[in-house]
């Protein structure tokens, strides 16, 4: 099943590079949990951003990419 793209009014396009490993983990696992890569990318992306202070560089980082 594949998912559609999502519509919303507060979405943006943001594209990453990953290694082919990455993304075909990512792939059986949005499918594992029939989500769109998308839902399951910004899922782990959030709860990254919210690791204790020992992951902060984890965290800097991603809160100067969504910027």
């Amino acid at each position: 099943m594949t998912k559609t793209r999502q519509k919303a009014a507060d979405l943006v396009g943001f594209y990453l590079r990953v290694p082919a490993e990455l993304k075909r983990r990512i792939e059986a696992l949005a499918q594992a949990r029939s989500v769109s890569q998308a839902e399951l990318c910004n899922d782990l992306i959030s709860r990254g951003m919210e690791l204790p202070p020992a992951d902060a560089r984890v965290g800097d980082w991603l809160q100067r990419v969504a910027k």
